[in-house]
């Protein structure tokens, strides 16, 4: 073996240090091992120190061993083997770190792991603890054991009849009862430490309360007047029982009751029945004896002396008696009654624009609208501030004036707005033409009407020029007149334009 090393030595150092030609090829050398020599290429040598030193190079054959459960075979192939590994264990296989061997198991299906499994029809055996929460299914008949004989017949059907042959120490029969509200056939209760018979019926009063007085009983089944008398012990009177409302007493004795409403007595004697005089307060006079008024019953009368004028009025003043003498006012107040010592006055005031009244010949002012229905008559100055509106008819004018008309003017010298108190305007010497504004003439001055008289003798125009967008009857917007004389009378008409009349 030295000698193979030391040969493969001389030879790398030669190939490096002669720099020979390349060898690697068809080139044969000759190693020795041992007292055995054997010849070989050099490129096969090559190859095999290459191998020898990168760990590669090419696997001739493959044994793969068969043991712990696993056969093995490869395909032969020297470069790159397959390998194939086969068991003859058969199920579910398990292993414990060193071979593999079939798992030992029961039933079917997939295999169960610890986590959230879903086990169809299993047999579960005893387990050693389990949570059934969510189990469904369990038959009460044979799935639960230690129940007493008829109780599992009574969980799955749960009738009266069934708990009956469940417990073992019940009373009576029939159906089941509960506390709220329970129906009871003929029971025997015994004697209960507290019970509500509000709706309770059917209980004799003969034999079924105890210590009822002498009678009461009897009264209690017939409830008669009779029966009643002879349940008490302290009645006064015979008859029939007498109840608060309506009730009809014969001949009875009040006494003297401590209070009471007579409002529909009859056959009070006045002379025995009525004692007292009979206050203000109740309708009466509240005095014992009247005198001095005439008073009457609407049939006859009863005689006394008057105290003054024509009538004297019998009256009160929410105290006492009061005769007063009737009289009249005129006071600048409401008409109404005025009392002033023994005086009770009737107020009638003069007519004005506060109070109702009479009408006079002072002077008066009324207040509110005021019709008319015949021919009203003024001899004085009548004076409108808010217009006259008169209507025409067939036999009558709507204004019948007898002698000169009144009108307003004023005379214009530069442009001004016409208002509704300038029926007549004159135009003075003017120095330049000027404008006269109308005014609107909108429905409530339909038929309004203006006269323009020009008086100057210069040159100039006075122009008349409605409101706004208004124009006149034949769409101009605006009219102008010259000369001395020269005048125009204007009038709204259906409340949207001007007419000219001459």
């Amino acid at each position: 073996m030295k000698k193979q090393t030391l040969l493969f030595a001389l030879l790398l150092v030669g190939g490096i240090a002669g720099a020979q030609p390349t060898i690697w090829g068809g080139a044969k050398m000759k190693l020795e091992q041992g007292d055995t020599s054997f010849v070989t290429t050099a490129g096969a040598f090559k190859n095999y120190v290459a191998a020898y030193f990168s760990g590669g190079g090419t696997v001739s054959t493959v044994n793969v061993a068969t043991a712990n459960g696993l056969a093995g075979t490869s395909d032969g192939n020297a470069g790159s083997p397959t390998l194939t590994l086969t068991t003859t264990v058969t199920g579910i296989l398990s292993g414990n770190g060193t071979a593999i061997s079939a798992a030992t198991t029961t039933g079917s299906g997939s295999v169960v792991l610890a986590t959230s499994p879903t086990l169809v029809t299993p047999a579960l055996g005893t387990p050693s603890a389990v949570v059934l929460t969510n189990a469904t299914g369990l038959p009460i008949s044979t799935g639960v054991s230690g129940l007493a004989a008829g109780v599992a017949a009574f969980l799955a059907t749960p009738s009266s009849a069934n708990a009956r042959t469940a417990v073992t120490d019940e009373t009576g029969t029939g159906a089941m009862v509960f506390a709220t509200s329970p129906t009871l056939v003929t029971p025997a209760l015994g004697t209960p430490s507290s019970a509500t018979l509000t709706n309770a019926t059917g209980l004799p009063i003969s034999t079924g309360v105890s210590g009822l007085g002498t009678g009461v009983a009897t009264f209690l089944a017939t409830p008669s007047s009779a029966n009643l008398i002879s349940a008490v012990t302290n009645e006064t009177g015979t008859g029939s029982l007498v109840f608060a409302t309506s009730p009809t007493l014969v001949t009875p004795a009040l006494g003297t009751p401590s209070s009471g409403v007579a409002t529909n007595l009859t056959g009070l004697p006045l002379t025995t029945g009525v004692t007292g005089t009979l206050p203000v307060a109740n309708g009466g006079s509240g005095a014992a004896t009247l005198t001095g008024v005439l008073l009457g019953n609407g049939t006859s009368a009863f005689t006394a002396t008057a105290l003054g004028g024509d009538v004297t009025l019998f009256g009160s003043n929410g105290t006492a008696p009061l005769f007063y003498t009737l009289g009249t006012t005129t006071t600048s107040a409401a008409i109404g009654f005025a009392r002033s010592s023994g005086v009770l006055n009737l107020n009638i005031p003069d007519a004005d624009a506060s109070f109702r009244g009479t009408v006079s010949t002072g002077t008066q002012t009324f207040a509110g609208a005021k019709t008319f229905s015949g021919a009203v008559t003024v001899s004085g100055l009548a004076t409108a501030s808010a217009g006259i509106n008169a209507t025409a008819t067939s036999t009558q004018a709507a204004l019948n004036q007898k002698g000169v008309l009144d009108t307003d003017y004023r005379t214009v010298t530069s442009t001004s707005t016409i208002a509704e108190t300038d029926f007549v305007t004159y135009v003075g010497t003017l120095t330049a033409d000027i404008t006269l504004n109308l005014p609107a003439c909108n429905s409530t001055r339909d038929g309004w009407t203006f006269r323009f008289v020009k008086k100057g003798t210069d040159a100039f125009a006075f122009i008349l020029d409605p409101a706004t967008t208004e124009t006149f009857y034949d769409g101009a917007t605006t009219k102008s007149y010259f000369g001395q004389g020269n005048s125009a009378t204007c009038q709204c008409e259906n409340g949207s334009y001007w007419n000219i009349l001459r």
